[in-house]
């Protein structure tokens, strides 16, 4: 059977051609996925997105499947536990952002009703240069409480949650699906 043609930047890595396949570009409606997407895309920041999503399961486990609930109530020492382990990205202010930013999207999900909606209040427009159509964005993140946010960590995570338009390649199979 002939291969499908995709993007090239996904290259033969299995995760990566099923994170491109299945997942980048399609909507998402579930607050805790949406926030896993944001930490991931938080903890890509200065790596690949290939060993982000080979430590994914690591993630998944140390943050409990990125149940908003249970993230948010972690303790320092249960953050400090995950300091050492292997399975992650071991960045403290990283770790630490998980916890914050779970206690954040919780008051905003309250105030909003879900996410998504908060998302969809974020005044950007997807024209020109990231750093400048995403300031007004990064501006209420933070004032909103968030940390560890920038133009290309939005940029990528409203791609993958399907805020974004996803530009695929002309030869992918995905193009303009």
């Amino acid at each position: 059977m002939k291969e499908k043609p995709r993007c090239n930047w996904m290259g033969d890595d299995a995760l990566m051609i099923a994170y491109h396949d299945d997942e980048y570009g399609v909507p998402v409606n579930d607050d805790n996925v949406i926030f896993e997407r944001l930490m991931l895309e938080i903890y890509q920041a200065g790596l690949t997105w290939k060993l982000i999503l080979h430590r994914r399961v690591g993630f998944n486990n140390a943050f409990h499947n990125y149940n908003l609930k249970k993230v948010a109530t972690m303790t320092d020492k249960q953050l400090e536990a995950l300091y050492d382990n292997p399975d992650i990205i071991r960045n403290k202010l990283k770790i630490n952002t998980t916890r914050h930013n779970a206690q954040v999207a919780l008051t905003l999900i309250a105030e909003h009703g879900s996410f998504l909606d908060y998302l969809r209040t974020l005044n950007y427009q997807q024209k020109g240069d990231p750093k400048e159509f995403f300031k007004p964005t990064i501006k209420q993140m933070k004032k909103d409480g968030f940390k560890f946010i920038g133009p290309l960590i939005l940029e990528e995570f409203f791609k993958s949650i399907g805020m974004n338009e996803v530009l695929h390649q002309k030869h992918c199979f995905m193009y303009k699906k």
